[in-house]
């Protein structure tokens, strides 16, 4: 099947401070890795975007993760640090959290970095997502692509998932997202009512796209002109839309149909006998077909 054109439809401080009391440890490496660590657990507690910027590796995963974690539904609570190893520059803890009406608990690393303490990429949490449709789940207006295997990467915290792109599907699970958790989400998409009416401009914008003045039929426009009944050769067609087809999808069958469309065609040409003649042709009834893909925050059109 050749592949057509694509559009594009595109009360934290108390526990902390009860935790202060619990370390006494006293490091002389680079800053101190219990200010760090004591610094991270109050951060995801009270939401504080910007320390966790500070903690965080330089990364587009945790950019990602910081985002996400700021349309977080629920921030861990009563953080206590439990344990604490060191190996080299590195400092290893646990910590006694609750997120929700659950217990759980907490590791995280820090690493000396340029006399400073920063977590490493082990802070971040793997959620395993399963979404019928899509390739991405977004949290608020953040889209996170899923990764080949189906997994996203969170700070901890509870989380709505949705089915992306949200304007046009439906669908979300709540997860809770801590280390020894094992998270996972699975989320049952399904189009969203409107998705057809939300992606009918673009497809407008593409019918106009056909018309114009060309040596011949533009291609992945669905166009049907009879010319070659009346012409023996084709110099130039004419094309003008009337009404674009109107857009249905179906998304068990990932394809979609537009009908209805109204378009002239004026063809221009020599004819069989010799001299040169144009014939006009009308289709009230012009289609649009393909397949439908979402791909990350976009809804695809693919033209047969």
């Amino acid at each position: 099947m050749k592949r057509g054109t694509v559009i594009g439809v595109v009360a934290a401080s108390a526990a902390a401070a009860g935790a202060v009391g619990a370390l006494v440890w006293t490091l002389t490496r680079p800053g101190d890795a219990d200010d760090a660590a004591l610094a991270y657990l109050d951060a995801l507690q009270t939401g504080d975007v910007a320390a966790l910027q500070s903690l965080l590796p330089d990364d587009a995963d945790a950019a990602a993760a910081l985002d996400a974690f700021a349309d977080a539904d629920a921030r861990v609570e009563g953080a206590e640090i439990i344990s604490r190893t060191t190996h080299d520059d590195v400092a290893s803890y646990t910590a006694d959290v609750r997120l929700g009406d659950t217990s759980g608990t907490l590791g995280f690393a820090l690493r000396a970095d340029d006399g400073a303490w920063r977590l490493d990429s082990g802070a971040l949490i793997t959620v395993d997502v399963a979404v019928s449709l899509g390739t991405a789940v977004a949290v608020g207006d953040v889209v996170l692509p899923l990764s080949p295997d189906g997994e996203v990467r969170l700070l901890p915290g509870g989380y709505t998932l949705h089915a992306a792109p949200a304007r046009f599907l439906d669908g979300q699970a709540q997860v809770s997202v801590l280390a020894d958790d094992a998270p996972a989400a699975t989320i049952d998409a399904t189009l969203s009512p409107d998705a057809a009416t939300l992606a009918q401009p673009q497809l407008d914008a593409y019918a106009r796209t056909c018309e114009g003045s060309r040596a011949a039929l533009p291609e992945d426009c669905g166009l049907h002109v009879p010319w070659a009944a009346d012409l023996a050769t084709l110099t130039e067609v004419v094309v003008k839309v009337q009404s674009s087809p109107q857009l249905s999808l179906d998304a068990d069958a990932l394809s979609f149909l537009a009908t209805g469309g109204q378009v002239v065609a004026t063809a221009t040409g020599t004819l069989p006998g010799g001299g040169v003649a144009s014939f006009t042709y009308r289709d009230d009834d012009w289609t649009l077909r393909g397949a439908v893909r979402f791909d990350g925050d976009e809804m695809l059109l693919q033209l047969f």
